[in-house]
């Protein structure tokens, strides 16, 4: 069900091929990575990160604007792990943090590095694995 709605949206109402182009020709590269970043520091991963892909894919220089989405893609999960370190030294989260995921967090300590490894893999939204 899924596919088909793409496939009816892609013909009846917007052509993405179209989009991507109109995107790659309209925007400058420097602010599509910095959306990007964005996406994947704060906004946690609401923008699928397939878009900047297909729109790496239109551009004139695929390879080094993947490379570029890649570099940005760990800078924002080092971003996000910061504002998670910082969020938790607000007291009030702090409490609510021990008392309401004691259990998590505990399991967070122990298996952190294979949670980030998970989120980088998996569909989970790699900027709330490393918040």
């Amino acid at each position: 069900l899924f596919l088909a709605a793409l496939f009816a949206i892609n013909e009846y109402v917007i052509n993405i091929n179209s989009v991507l182009v109109t995107v790659t020709e309209t925007f400058s590269p420097l602010g599509i990575i910095s959306v990007f970043l964005a996406s994947e520091s704060i906004g946690l991963g609401l923008v699928p990160p397939e878009l900047f892909i297909a729109w790496a894919g239109k551009s004139a220089m695929p390879v080094l604007f993947l490379s570029f989405l890649a570099l940005a893609s760990y800078v924002g999960g080092i971003i996000s792990y910061w504002i998670g370190k910082a969020i938790t030294r607000i007291p009030a989260v702090h409490r609510a943090m021990e008392n309401k995921m004691s259990k998590h967090i505990k399991n967070t300590e122990k298996w952190g590095g294979f949670l980030i490894v998970v989120g980088a893999l998996l569909p989970i939204p790699f900027a709330v694995t490393s918040v």
